[in-house]
């Protein structure tokens, strides 16, 4: 199954939600998908392992999708299906615990359909009670009444479904697509999940500690100091037992300062310290930590030190310390992500959509460059850089997305013309682009069917302060279409003091800001006059 669709550049901060007014009747634009998708990405790819990423982007699309549950099934060795991850809206009974090891028959129709490319949409629960009682008397002892689930496939064989419980069946063709298009990430996860469960196994079991990987092994007592040494490799370039005279917290310290890169010392220190490593053996019997070390000779780079409690752990303090070369397993790990991105680029190629990636490196000046199909549809050669562009757009994200993309590339309040269009978060973006060296030129409206949308023109340089209601809705340059800019605003502050207003536990501070807009909002709408605008 090909999972179209693809990820923009990151599309905004804030959570598109389903609308509820009707307008849009389960059509759902493209963008808005891609965005949604994109965010949850985002977020998942900054968690440390494939677990974190995969709870954290269940629960970014159960709320996008506005459902009560949603979840990842695999097929075990047995052929049955275990329920392996699960968010739930608040209120609803999580249901993994019940859902391990179900019988083949109880989904066996929908394996079916997804052998053919098929997808699962159940607008009603009563559309399955004769066709699929087994099935029916499942999803009902489980309070579902409607559902989307869609295969996860890798390669061609299906290695188990996702899906969403009691979305609102207007946006069930949404919720489907949604969920096909992030089905890779979810398949890649999983692929990556396995391989380093695989790699822990090995790593965690004794007989694999004398393995080549493990530079040392050291049995070490937090109290007195003393180390025995069962393995030690010159490639370490110290010897522990030797530096442990000074006890083992001194040991530690000079360690971590001469060999550890320096961002990861006081993280690695935290750690390492005699009463936190104690603390960890007493409830989870080993842990790790990894690390990266400083150039040196023997070529090592990405390290793990290991604990593991001992019989004498809880009475003598003592514990098995071993560091181990993780080289090839982050290499590994560096080799799915750019598979990953690889897969998708071909999907973007297709669909014509490009990304401009932002790079952030410790020590380094934020830099954003195009993939392969933004540069084709600039049509600019691959050596230029986004600091030789004399004019740049940044449109179609949110305000907060904006002010994040510039933080990244301050380059750009010099001598450069800025073209921003946010679809949510202005008054941030104006507060943001005041404090931080730019100035708004010019705002021009523009209205396409019942909707205004604001462009900015931006250079660097230093804006006056603005009053809250200017934050709203910028400085008043004559546009035609401000009266209705106007009153779209006064629209939504209303319903937000509305909504502070009623709320359990009232913000007094944020009723004053609103209060305020709103003041100056209808005031400028009062003010202004067509014929002193004419121009």
């Amino acid at each position: 199954m090909d999972y179209s669709g693809g990820l923009l550049g990151r599309a905004g901060g804030e959570t598109l939600p389903i609308r509820e007014d009707g307008q849009d009747s389960g059509m759902r634009s493209v963008q808005d998908l891609e965005a949604v998708i994109n965010e949850g990405i985002r977020v998942a790819l900054m968690e440390e392992s494939s677990d974190q990423s995969l709870e954290v982007l269940l629960e970014h699309l159960g709320k996008a999708l506005k459902g009560d549950r949603i979840y990842i099934f695999e097929r075990n060795g047995d052929g049955c299906d275990d329920n392996t991850y699960e968010w739930v809206a608040d209120g609803v009974e999580p249901e993994k615990d019940n859902l391990q090891n179900v019988p083949p028959e109880v989904c066996a129709s929908w394996y079916r359909d997804f052998s053919v490319g098929g997808h699962i949409v159940i607008g009603s629960l009563e559309e399955i009670r004769e066709s699929e009682p087994l099935q029916y008397e499942n999803l009902k002892r489980q309070g579902i009444y409607s559902l989307v689930v869609v295969p996860l496939y890798d390669g061609k064989e299906v290695i188990g479904f996702y899906g969403v419980d009691n979305p609102p069946v207007k946006s069930l063709e949404y919720a489907s697509n949604m969920l096909q298009t992030a089905a890779y990430f979810i398949v890649s996860s999983l692929k990556r999940r396995n391989l380093v469960r695989e790699l822990q196994k090995r790593s965690y079991n004794v007989l694999h500690a004398l393995s080549v990987d493990y530079l040392g092994i050291y049995q070490v007592n937090f109290d007195t100091g003393e180390c025995e040494t069962y393995r030690h490799s010159e490639r370490m370039g110290m010897d522990w037992a030797s530096r442990f005279g000074d006890g083992y917290q001194a040991a530690m310290e000079w360690y971590i300062s001469r060999y550890v890169v320096p961002r990861d010392q006081d993280r690695l220190l935290a750690v390492t310290k005699r009463d936190y490593v104690l603390a960890q053996l007493r409830t989870k019997k080993k842990f790790s930590v990894r690390y990266q070390v400083k150039d040196s000779p023997s070529r090592l780079k990405h390290l793990e030190i290991h604990f593991s409690a001992t019989e004498k752990t809880e009475e003598k303090h003592c514990a098995i310390m071993a560091q181990r070369d993780v080289n090839a397993v982050v290499e590994q790990e560096e080799k799915y992500k750019l598979e990953a991105r690889q897969s998708l680029e071909d999907i973007l190629e297709g669909a014509r959509t490009g990304i401009w990636t932002i790079e952030l490196e410790e020590g380094c000046q934020p830099r954003m460059y195009a993939d392969r199909t933004m540069r084709i549809l600039l049509g600019v050669p691959d050596e230029i850089g986004p600091e030789e562009c004399d004019t740049i757009v940044i449109a179609g994200m949110g305000g907060e997305t904006i002010a994040a993309i510039l933080e990244a590339a301050p380059w750009t309040r010099q001598d450069k013309l800025l073209l921003l269009q946010p679809m949510t978060g202005a008054p941030r973006l104006r507060q943001w682009l005041q404090t931080h060296g730019y100035v708004v030129e010019k705002e021009t409206l523009a209205r396409e069917g019942n909707k205004l949308y604001s462009v900015w023109t931006v250079r660097g340089g230093n804006m006056p302060p603005l009053s809250p209601a200017e934050l709203w809705a910028g400085v008043d340059g004559g546009d035609p279409l401000r009266p209705a800019y106007l009153s779209s605003l006064l629209e939504k502050a209303e319903k937000a003091l509305r909504g502070h207003l009623t709320a359990q536990k009232p913000d007094q501070a944020v009723i004053t800001y609103l209060e305020a807009v709103l003041s100056g909002l209808r005031k400028m709408r009062e003010e202004w006059k067509p014929n002193d605008h004419s121009g």
